[in-house]
């Protein structure tokens, strides 16, 4: 078994360096990596991108460091944002949590540069969480506008950015409301979709993405949580640490995982 230490350290690089040939391998390993993650980069900025896709990759970018990235493609997110207050919106975005994505770099990249514009749309976005975006009986968001559901995607989307902008207390109420229903005890994985009002599983596969964006978002709250509140704190890494353990039991030789994860008839 890998330390999860170890693992975890080594996601960002390892899985992109599986695929690099062999006549890299004498190549400095920093340099490589560099060309690697410019390579990423640009087929990135080259894709076009739903709401949530805009968030992840201006959060990349901010924790790359290249501000100067991320603020254009934070005030791309502020152009696209919808009436309601949704960050970055392209047409028929029916996603409720997804352009929350976005929430976390605009939010502090207003504070940086004292950008009001920047100031007035993170307001707004987080206005429609706390106050208009459809939930359940019990406040826990829905994934999509259309429908009562509740998706594994939800976690990354909306609590570490509720969490950065203050509300901490209702970021730790999502992340308990979606584990309550999307969290597989005996599988200890989670998940993809939860139907809130028939109280079933749409899909109960165990997504691997999804997967990733539970533990992602885990790892960022524990970050972005504040001093006082060690008990929640430390109740996200019990999570975090027993979703590993289990991750890790599905990971293949070749550092790869299956699409649904405990399927290994999926690519």
């Amino acid at each position: 078994m890998i330390p999860r230490r170890t693992f975890l350290k080594n996601i960002p690089a390892g899985a992109i360096l599986t695929a690099v040939p062999a006549m890299f391998t004498g190549c400095n390993r920093n340099e490589l990596d560099q060309s690697i993650i410019q390579k990423v980069k640009m087929a990135m900025l080259s894709m076009q991108r739903a709401s949530w896709e805009q968030g992840v990759a201006m959060q990349a970018l901010w924790e790359l460091g290249d501000h100067n990235l991320s603020y254009l493609m934070a005030k791309e997110a502020v152009l696209r944002q919808a009436n309601d207050g949704r960050l970055s919106v392209l047409y028929s975005d029916n996603g409720v949590t997804d352009p929350a994505a976005s929430g976390e770099v605009v939010l502090a990249l207003a504070r940086q540069f004292n950008d009001e514009t920047l100031q007035k749309a993170h307001e707004r976005m987080l206005d429609y969480l706390i106050n208009r975006a459809p939930k359940t009986a019990e406040g826990i968001l829905h994934h999509t506008i259309n429908a009562p559901e509740i998706w594994v995607d939800s976690f990354y989307m909306a609590p570490p950015y509720l969490c950065a902008a203050g509300y901490h207390a209702e970021a730790i109420k999502q992340i308990e409301g979606f584990r309550q229903v999307l969290w597989k005890s005996d599988q200890q994985l989670y998940a993809h979709r939860w139907h809130a009002d028939e109280k079933r599983f749409i899909n109960e596969k165990s997504w691997g993405v999804g997967n990733g964006w539970a533990l992602a978002a885990m790892a960022r709250m524990i970050d972005l949580l504040p001093g006082n509140m060690h008990n929640e704190r430390e109740q996200l890494i019990n999570y975090a640490t027993e979703h590993l353990d289990a991750c890790l039991r599905y990971l293949r030789p070749d550092g790869l995982f299956h699409n649904i994860m405990d399927d290994p008839d999926s690519f």
